[in-house]
């Protein structure tokens, strides 16, 4: 365990110097490997970590806690990237742009596992602070002196800009990479210094360092970033203004606004000398400016490429080699946009997840409410970088290819962890929250499908958990999405302590389910799937044929995919359906009774039959052993089937009109009540095979609640059922043994009575609803598994 600690504690250090090693990464490499730049070592050694605690602790496990789903957007990017090789027009120069950003990408991944709590958080600003510092004081003595402490690759090295000075380049290849990396990383820098000074010394100190990191930009140059600068400063005070202390925050707010403005007009006044330089600066960002025409018509040419592969994208490095293609004027070149780069080289396969990465991101810090100064700032700083991040990608030739700034994707993760800590699930006797995933409208009770989920719902609710039930059918797709779409956005504050599914009985139809219980496994919720049924597995009961069975069978196994990937344990209504599947934990769940109240009364010669009318279901059996039982046997019982109209078919033309028979077509407890109260014995005639032998119909313990014996025929778990409670009679399937059967049962009426009472004592000490669901949630919390994607204990 002490060596585990150690690791962990290792791999953080590791992750801290990061922002020296991206900052560094073309001009640092160890001594004794001068070809292994500094961040291909720390990256190295983060990986090694990783895998020697995996095989250390057992388990693998990435604690990216809310920032998961953001994660796996840029693990999809690099993955896409690679495969996206094979077509490369330039494989040394595609190589060279797809390395660049698969460390830059491995660099976020290992700052959202490392960084969990605020103070880590912290530790790493300090570190990112102190880089900006350096890059701040080096460009400065870059501008008055034009020694390049770094030497950068740049033809351009002697040119002076505007004001007479030189530009500043530090480790960067332009001066429009350099202000990028300045402009973003400054709003984290002056948060640090605030954090860390307070008071008086900590704005001092800010607003110093402010007049200095605008210094260097006025003097690189990126006429371009004034506009990023000024959209950020916006989408920040409009962000803090939607906060719930807006009124308390206004003073600090216009504290931060006069500093700003008092920087910018003392470097305009007295730092630059000509204030109107930077005024013809802005002036010039028009049509007539290289720099402007220039874009516009890289702009052009990629709006034209993206058509030509929209789907998959020309691939990683490619959009600059096929620019020729698309615009006569332009060499090749780097598109110099950002968000147009990823659309046109990676498609809408990867771009719209980016999209939606940046807009889920801008939502969540929008809606941050911490009640703090402090907090709600660092989520308006995040939000307002977010809302500038297209603008600023404009800048850079390439900004994917700019090492120092792929943290900035890294801080934003790590501050999504820090402002949504992420609370574990509950477990064992302290679990009280539970979500209820359903398919069934609730309060339909027409069939047995629809009576299980209920019943459960109504058991757990008892059993004093926190129910949130997600019902509705799943091809009302619309509704289905909006429901799921409310639940899954309640799992960003308050997951749920486990989660219980009652799943169709076909497969799932829309993917919304599917991400969900992909959610709730990514943040450790356990998850208990109830499998109702398997007759997709058998022909002779699934009258779907060709293509649309295909497909069916396709869905179903997708299903069981997902099902093995996040569900904790499968539970099933039998044994022996649970040994048709192969899962790791599985268990059996039958369904219940309800506990009713039932009034003793003498035997009056009725039995009932409640359920679907066909072959498979022994209808004809039934009616015919009805038929000897009246006719040739002479015993006087009356039979009562309830079924549905349109599935009478022909089974009951010869039957129809005797006095033994009546047919009704009722649903609902309240309906079925009288019939129940009415008869003295129940009836499961189904034909036994290969299904009907591992079922176990919910209408069985329906009769049970009614304190009515079954009269079963020996379908192996129904029957097994029947005999070890001893709650009916067990026959062969064939007309005259059942009727023999039911003759025996009334012939000793004081058996039957015993019968009856016995049946209610078995459902009320062990089979009713209660019974499952406190089963069910016992099994569940015992057999949780840690979260893949939550973040570890504290250290």
């Amino acid at each position: 365990m002490e060596r585990m600690q150690t690791l962990k504690k290792t791999a953080r250090v590791l992750v801290y110097l990061l922002p020296v090693a991206t900052l560094l990464a073309g001009h640092a490499s160890l001594p004794q490997l001068p070809g292994l730049p500094l961040l291909n070592v720390v990256l190295l050694l983060l990986g090694a970590c990783f895998i020697v605690y995996c095989v250390g602790s057992r388990r693998f496990r990435l604690p990216f806690g809310h920032a998961a789903p953001y994660a796996g957007v840029l693990i999809l990017l690099a993955a896409y990237g690679a495969l996206s090789l094979l077509w490369a027009k330039n494989m040394d120069y595609s190589w060279n742009i797809y390395t660049y950003q698969a460390l830059g990408v491995a660099a976020v991944l290992c700052m959202a596992a490392a960084l969990r709590q605020r103070g880590q958080f912290l530790r790493f600003l300090d570190v990112l602070t102190l880089c900006y510092v350096f890059t701040v004081c080096v460009g400065i003595y870059e501008i008055f002196t034009g020694h390049f402490i770094f030497s950068p690759s740049n033809d351009q090295l002697q040119l002076k800009n505007a004001y007479g000075l030189w530009f500043p380049y530090v480790t960067f290849n332009n001066t429009n990479d350099y202000a990028t990396y300045i402009i973003l990383f400054f709003p984290f820098a002056a948060y640090t210094l605030t954090e860390r000074l307070r008071g008086l010394w900590g704005r001092a100190a800010a607003t110093a360092l402010f007049a200095a990191a605008m210094f260097t930009m006025f003097n690189a140059d990126p006429r371009i970033l004034y506009f990023a600068i000024g959209l950020v400063a916006v989408a920040f005070y409009v962000c803090m203004a939607f906060k719930p202390g807006a009124g308390r925050y206004a003073r600090a707010l216009a504290g931060m606004a006069a500093a700003g403005v008092g920087a910018v007009a003392l470097l305009g006044g007295t730092m630059l000398i000509k204030a109107s330089v930077f005024a013809s600066e802005i002036n010039s960002i028009n049509m007539d400016n290289h720099s402007v025409s220039e874009r516009t018509m890289l702009l052009f040419a990629t709006l034209r490429m993206i058509p030509a592969s929209h789907f998959l994208g020309v691939g990683v490095g490619n959009a600059a080699q096929l620019m020729g293609y698309f615009s006569a004027s332009i060499k090749p070149f780097n598109v110099h946009n950002m968000t147009l780069q990823l659309l046109a080289e990676y498609g809408i396969l990867v771009w719209v997840p980016y999209v939606l990465m940046l807009v889920a991101l801008l939502v969540r810090f929008f809606r941050y409410r911490g009640g703090a100064f402090r907090q709600d700032a660092l989520a308006s700083l995040c939000f307002a970088l977010v809302v500038g991040l297209p603008v600023i990608g404009i800048a850079s030739a390439d900004m994917t290819h700019i090492l120092a700034v792929w943290p900035f994707f890294g801080l934003l993760f790590v501050c999504l962890k820090v402002l949504y800590p992420y609370r574990p699930p509950a477990a064992g006797e302290k679990a009280r929250k539970l979500l209820f995933i359903s398919f069934i409208d609730f309060g339909d009770f027409t069939s047995g499908s629809s009576v299980r989920p209920q019943r459960m719902a109504q058991a757990f609710g008892k059993l004093g958990y926190a129910v949130t039930v997600l019902s509705g059918l799943q091809n009302r797709k619309r509704q289905r999405w909006l429901r799921v779409w409310r639940v899954w956005r309640t799992l960003r504050d308050d997951l749920p302590d486990f989660c219980y599914v009652e799943p169709p009985s076909g497969p799932f139809f829309n993917l919304c389910d599917h991400l969900l219980l992909l959610r709730l496994w990514a943040n450790g919720v356990p998850i208990g799937l109830f499998y109702r049924d398997a007759y997709w597995k058998f022909a002779d009961w699934w009258g779907v044929k060709g293509f649309k069975r295909w497909g069916l069978t396709l869905m179903h196994r997708f299903d069981l995919i997902v099902f093995r990937i996040t569900c904790t344990v499968l539970f099933f209504p039998t044994q022996s359906m649970a040994d048709l599947f192969a899962f790791p934990r599985k268990a059996v769940l039958p369904p219940a009774g309800m506990e009713c109240s039932v009034p003793p009364h003498p035997p009056a010669g009725k039995a009932l039959y409640v359920g679907g009318v066909s072959h498979f279901y022994g209808t004809d059996m039934l009616l015919g052993a009805f038929a000897i039982l009246n006719e040739e046997l002479r015993r006087p019982v009356h039979l009562t089937v309830v079924c549905r109209k349109k599935e009478m078919g022909d089974f009951f033309e010869p039957y129809l009109g005797r006095e033994w028979l009546t047919v009704l077509h009722l649903s609902g407890d309240a309906a079925l009540a009288p019939l129940y109260a009415q008869s003295d014995v129940a009836l499961y005639p189904s034909r036994p095979d290969r299904y009907m032998d591992f079922c176990m119909p919910v209408k069985l313990f329906e009769y049970l609640s009614r304190a009515l014996p079954v009269v079963c025929t020996d379908c192996t778990e129904a029957a097994a059922f029947v005999r070890e409670n001893g709650v009916g009679v067990v026959t062969p399937y064939n007309p005259r043994e059942y009727a023999l059967a039911v003759a025996a049962l009334f012939d000793d009426p004081d058996g039957l009575q015993a019968m009856r009472a016995h049946c209610a004592e078995v459902l009320r000490t062990k089979h009713l609803w209660r019974h499952r669901a406190a089963q069910a949630a016992k099994i569940i919390l015992q057999a949780r598994q840690p979260a893949p994607f939550a973040p570890q204990p504290a250290d």
